[in-house]
Parts: C-alpha cells; sequence; structure tokens
C-alpha cells in the first residue's frame, strides 16, 4: 500500500523551509556563517521535499546492511 503525500505534507516542508531560511538570515547578520549554511542546507531539503511531493515523484530508499 502507499501513500501519496498531501497537500499539507506540501504546505508543511515549505513552512519548515522558511522558518529555516528566516534562521540563516538571523545568523548570517550576527555573522555565524557556518550556523547560517547549515540551516540554508536544511531549507533547501526540506523545499526539495516538498517540490518532490507536489510533483509525485518517487525516490527508492537504499537501506545498507
Amino acid at each position: 500500500m502507499t501513500m501519496e503525500p498531501s497537500g499539507e505534507f506540501v504546505r508543511n516542508h515549505l513552512e519548515i523551509a522558511d522558518r529555516f531560511l528566516k534562521s540563516s538570515r538571523i545568523l548570517l547578520r550576527d555573522g555565524d556563517l557556518r550556523s547560517a549554511v547549515d540551516r540554508v542546507y536544511y531549507a533547501m531539503y526540506h523545499a526539495t521535499q516538498a517540490i518532490l511531493a507536489w510533483r509525485k515523484v518517487r525516490l527508492l530508499r537504499v537501506i545498507r546492511a
């Protein structure tokens, strides 16, 4: 059984991405470049999750033993 991501899933991930971007701006303004880059990385991750779900792209998970 496969579950389709909902519009709520997409909205939630976009909201998370937005919060991470806002945090990164504050960190950058305060001179904490490393943490700002970290926040941007996770913003991109969550935005990508939202886009892939919206476009109904499915990715395979690789589980290594």
